[in-house]
């Protein structure tokens, strides 16, 4: 009989513990991220626009790559990314008229939408 109300009474402090483990486990995962950027000034001449997500040791991730016609850029380009939540590089590089630019923006990524504006000439 003893053993049994034992078992009643540590079962529930079992469970909060294994809850608490995975909780910590499951903060770190992978999950996806929305990412935009948001092109503002003359878009006229942007006709590539490539990012890439460098963790803290400066090994890229993920990347997406796009290209348009000149004067067919949009004014905001949507992706997603799936990696762990945390403080990350976003890498933009971008050719606008034959000019390539390169830009590094430290993010924070936390499951909702990032959006980083991108000045363009």
């Amino acid at each position: 009989m003893e053993a049994t109300s034992l078992r009643r009474r540590v079962a529930p402090v079992v469970l909060l513990v294994a809850a608490a483990v995975v909780g910590h486990l499951l903060k770190d995962a992978p999950r996806q991220h929305p990412i935009e950027v948001a092109l503002q000034g003359d878009r006229g001449k942007l006709t590539r626009l490539d990012w890439s997500l460098v963790d803290p040791e400066g090994q890229e991730e993920a990347g997406g790559r796009w290209r348009w016609s000149p004067g067919q850029a949009p004014a905001v380009v949507r992706s997603e990314v799936q990696a762990s939540p945390g403080r990350w590089v976003l890498r933009l590089q971008s050719e606008q008229g034959g000019v390539f630019r390169q830009e590094d923006r430290v993010i924070e990524l936390r499951g909702e939408a990032v959006r980083v504006p991108l000045r363009v000439e």
